[in-house]
């Protein structure tokens, strides 16, 4: 009887220390095949606005200064789907691995690379029901930049690392006020941790998060304030075994979903979620694979649904592919009703250098105060009945 009443308060004490999960209704679902992107594309750079999703530039194959392309294409998200995809106005350079945000129904494209230079230059237009206006340039970045991630707030864009015109890695981060032409004078805010490029960053209304980078799978949040970003902290480290960069990571109601990654030997294909708040990630949650091992392609959030464009695959493919995945509009579940074995999460894919494939670790979470009280109720209950 003692000991069933010592194992129930166990129980009880985990329980109360299982996180809200931050699957967002998504794992019941399934990858859905949408309209292909209009060629094959990676290194673009996509974002949402008015249920539509707006893709700008990239490359179209394997060629990294004859395949960048300046096309703009849009397409509209509803609980039916994806569309067809619409060519609109075209970027005033070819651009590829540059970083596009919007804010308030106007997309901001930064840097990137040009067929044959880096670029500092920041170009701006609005969207409205799948149409681009007339790109605009804006106040130029603090210096030619590319491969680095930005993200905006209702404060203006915060832009972290890259690599600059000496093709090395830094580790500066930038922000820029919103103004009436575009944005402001770019300002240097606190550094990261470390020198980064290639990794995916994301804002909520009062932090930014960064995931992963070359040769790195750590992860970092700091406040946003008036003028750039707070101290920065390091958080829950991505759950793969080296390394994830170009990541396609984007937020909604406070949850971080990221979809793929390449570790220098492998593409990945996992997809997973976490709760992002003021004290950093949670657990992450595995969701239902992505259909391709896939890296450097582009996700976002739209209507409930995430959805990803091309990206570069198996073999050094090129993909033409659009999936979506729509959750049940359910948000946050228990974790205890779902962990990352979950049945409905295929076996992952990954392409490595050898061509093996193999499964990415999985790092489970122990409640650390549950099990300080498990230990206190066993022990203080082995010690009454050593003396009884």
């Amino acid at each position: 009887m003692w000991v069933a009443f010592v194992f129930a308060l166990v129980g009880v004490a985990i329980a109360s220390q299982q996180p809200v999960s931050a699957q967002g209704g998504f794992q019941n679902s399934h990858w859905r095949i949408a309209p292909s992107y209009p060629t094959p594309i990676w290194a673009e750079s996509c974002v949402a606005s008015g249920g539509y999703v707006y893709c700008v530039g990239g490359l179209t194959g394997n060629d990294t200064s004859k395949d960048a392309t300046n096309a703009v294409y849009s397409a509209q998200v509803t609980s039916s789907g994806v569309s067809g995809w619409t060519q609109t106005t075209s970027y005033p350079v070819r651009f590829r691995s540059g970083s596009c945000v919007t804010s308030s129904s106007t997309v901001y494209c930064i840097g990137g690379y040009t067929q044959s230079s880096l670029s500092s230059s920041v170009y701006y237009a609005s969207l409205s029901s799948g149409t681009v206006s007339a790109w605009k340039q804006t106040t130029s970045y603090a210096l030619p930049i590319w491969v680095q991630s930005c993200a905006s707030s209702a404060l203006g864009i915060y832009c972290v690392g890259g690599n600059d015109a000496s093709q090395q890695q830094i580790s500066d981060v930038y922000f820029a006020p919103f103004s009436g032409s575009g944005i402001g004078q770019w300002q240097k805010t606190t550094s990261y941790p470390q020198p980064v490029r290639e990794e995916s960053c994301v804002a909520s209304d009062t932090y930014l998060y960064c995931v992963g980078g070359y040769a790195s799978k750590s992860t970092y949040y700091a406040p946003l304030t008036q003028t750039g970003i707070g101290q920065w902290k390091q958080t829950v480290t991505y759950p793969v075994s080296t390394a994830v960069n170009s990541p396609s990571c984007m937020i909604s109601s406070g949850i971080l979903y990221c979809v793929g990654g390449y570790d220098g030997a492998a593409i990945s294909n996992l997809v997973y979620s976490t709760n992002a708040s003021s004290r950093g990630f949670g657990p992450f949650i595995i969701l239902p694979g992505y259909p391709h091992v896939v890296w450097a392609g582009s996700c976002v959030f739209a209507q409930d649904t995430i959805v990803c464009i091309g990206g570069g695959s198996k073999g050094g493919s090129t993909l033409q592919d659009v999936r979506y995945l729509q959750g049940s509009g359910q948000g946050p579940t228990s974790a205890a009703s779902s962990t990352t074995s979950s049945s409905t999460a295929p076996t992952s894919i990954v392409e490595t250098s050898s061509g093996s494939s193999g499964g990415i670790p999985e790092f489970p979470y122990i409640p650390a105060a549950a099990a300080a009280v498990a230990i206190v109720i066993v022990g203080s209950y082995l010690a009454a009945r050593r003396h009884a």
